[in-house]
């Protein structure tokens, strides 16, 4: 059985975005695609237009129940390696727990994400065979690509 990834509903992404960029989406974009063009666990991608160049670029925006949700998994994965720990004496997973401590907020953090695009882009600067999206860091930051 193929496994559908999330999707927040546009109302929501509506107000996760002009509450992230502090401003009116129509006042930022002159196009916003009401659904996604790509979703997966933790965010989904819009497609929209810029109001201030034209340009067309794609609008990743996090699922809003993502933040919400992290540290009840965290106790989760806690509780399962306890557990497992417990029942199995040879269990050698123990550090898994403060290895998603440490890394899943990272994950979740589009600055972060928009900060690593920027730099595989400097890296692949001049390869005709890698195309890195451009960060739009004048959106207050997000990771507004094309």
């Amino acid at each position: 059985m193929l496994m559908q990834a999330p999707k927040t509903c546009y109302a929501d992404v509506k107000s996760i975005v002009e509450e992230d960029l502090g401003a009116p989406i129509d006042t930022l974009f002159s196009e916003f695609a009401e659904s996604p063009i790509a979703s997966a666990s933790l965010g989904q991608v819009h497609k929209a237009t810029l109001r201030a160049t034209g340009e067309e670029v794609a609008v990743k925006v996090q699922h809003k129940w993502i933040m919400e949700q992290v540290p009840g998994d965290l106790r989760l994965v806690n509780f399962v390696s306890d557990v497992a720990m417990a029942i199995f004496p040879d269990y050698k997973y123990g550090w898994l727990p403060e290895e998603f401590r440490t890394r899943l907020p990272g994950e979740i953090n589009f600055k972060k994400e928009a900060d690593n695009c920027e730099r595989c882009a400097e890296i692949f600067r001049g390869n005709p065979n890698v195309a890195v999206p451009s960060v739009y860091r004048e959106l207050n930051g997000v990771n507004y690509t094309t």
